[in-house]
């Protein structure tokens, strides 16, 4: 029996993190009246790295490192006065359920939880301040497919540190 152990190079969409920057954008415009506001590029999108181990055909558990980066320009009445930056690393362990499917095809959920480290850069011309903290994080994903063997790819459907939709290539050994 080929048990699937892999490890597959990711590229996630809409996480929690892109999703409050864009919320932390409109916050700071509704309450200047428009004065103040940020300009949020994704430096580094989510990405992840993850390793998972079959314990039988329907059941995997494993660990995967999430990253993304956020710069914004702070802008008050379109000057820039300022800059933030904003990182997320996050470590999760993973179980996976794969409840349909067969040896070319799956259908699965995952479950990830874990701690999100972030931190918060702010510069303005004369003053510099630096925060970090370490937060609960997850990824659930009720709706996952993959595609594939040996080689596979997966997408998936949820919500979490890796975002709404997820999408990744492995091996498995």
């Amino acid at each position: 029996m080929n048990l699937p152990t892999t490890f597959p190079s990711v590229l996630d969409f809409f996480s929690i993190p892109a999703l409050a920057q864009k919320l932390f954008d409109i916050f700071l415009v509704a309450l200047s009246h428009g004065y103040l506001y940020s300009d949020s590029k994704a430096a580094v999108p989510s990405i992840n790295a993850q390793y998972r181990y079959a314990i039988n055909k329907d059941f995997s558990v494993g660990a995967s490192l999430v990253y993304e980066k956020f710069n914004a320009d702070i802008l008050l009445d379109g000057k820039n006065v300022g800059t933030s930056d904003n990182s997320f690393l996050s470590p999760l362990a993973t179980l996976r359920y794969e409840y349909a499917g067969g040896e070319n095809f799956g259908a699965y959920f995952d479950v990830e939880l874990g701690l999100c480290y972030l931190t918060n850069t702010v510069n303005y011309p004369e003053e510099h301040s630096t925060t970090s903290r370490a937060v609960f994080a997850g990824q659930f994903t009720p709706f996952g497919f993959r595609f594939g063997n040996k080689f596979n790819f997966n997408l998936g459907i949820g919500f979490g540190m890796k975002g709404l939709v997820t999408a990744s290539a492995g091996y498995s050994f």
